[in-house]
């Protein structure tokens, strides 16, 4: 392949790294109450892990969810993005990243180079790979030295 070819791969990668996917929605959630002069009150929100959002509201949540949500007037929309937009499958030699939502591939010989041959890996980003499993709504990181409860 030419100089060309490749570079124009690396730059479609990364626009396709940053596409949104797994999108999931919900319904308005509705409370009422009575106000000082005895009127009832009907308040509508979005329910996101039991916090509530208030209609016209955005938030991102962090790895390892990595989702983009918005409460409307619709109701609650989250999409997926980066390691959590689709099949991220790494090249031959290399592995995903985990602990960040962007998207990152490493070589399996040496974590601190980048796949891509464009030198080292920023070591603010690299992070250990971390076992994830849900238990009651909380996610709880597995490291060799034991459990961080978030």
């Amino acid at each position: 392949m030419t100089l060309f070819a490749y570079r124009l791969v690396v730059v479609l990668f990364l626009f396709i790294s940053q596409v949104y996917g797994s999108c999931y929605f919900d319904l308005l959630k509705s409370s009422s109450s009575n106000n000082s002069s005895g009127n009832q009150i009907i308040d509508k929100y979005c329910e996101y892990f039991g916090k509530k959002y208030a209609i016209n509201t955005n938030w991102t949540s962090p790895f390892p969810d990595c989702l983009h949500c918005q409460c409307a007037d619709y109701g609650l929309e989250c999409c997926g993005f980066g390691i959590q937009a689709g099949p991220n499958i790494p090249p031959a030699g290399c592995e995903v990243v985990l602990g960040i939502c962007e998207v990152q591939f490493v070589r399996t010989d040496d974590s601190s180079q980048a796949c891509n041959d464009s030198g080292p890996v920023n070591p603010k980003r690299l992070q250990k790979k971390f076992i994830m499993r849900r238990k009651n709504s909380t996610i709880i990181h597995k490291k060799k030295s034991g459990f961080i409860l978030n």
